[in-house]
């Protein structure tokens, strides 16, 4: 099967998500405990602990892209060699047989 999108992108994709699992998952727990930084002023939301169901919720969707995209999916070129390199440098041999990462 052929993968849908290409390296960098599967790379890019998988480092953000894992940052925003990280990130939302702090604001969450603080939300969750009606810390003071997060709603202690007038124009922060009242209940902390609904906005952390719903930033949790962001977590397992993340978290679900973490899984459902590993970043070893390598986009296979026009000439069967897999790798983005590849594709970029016209003087590279071509491969014999396609090979996955």
């Amino acid at each position: 099967m052929k993968p849908v999108v290409s390296a960098l992108n599967a790379w890019s994709c998988f480092i953000i998500s894992l940052f925003a699992v990280i990130i939302l998952s702090v604001l969450g727990s603080l939300f969750k405990r009606n810390h003071h930084s997060m709603t202690g002023s007038t124009k922060d939301p009242e209940n902390g602990p609904a906005v952390a169901a719903s930033i949790f919720t962001a977590v397992v969707v993340y978290a679900v892209r973490i899984l459902a995209l590993p970043p070893s999916l390598v986009r296979q070129t026009h000439d069967g060699c897999s790798g983005p390199i590849e594709s970029r440098i016209s003087s590279l041999p071509k491969c014999d047989t396609p090979r996955i990462c």
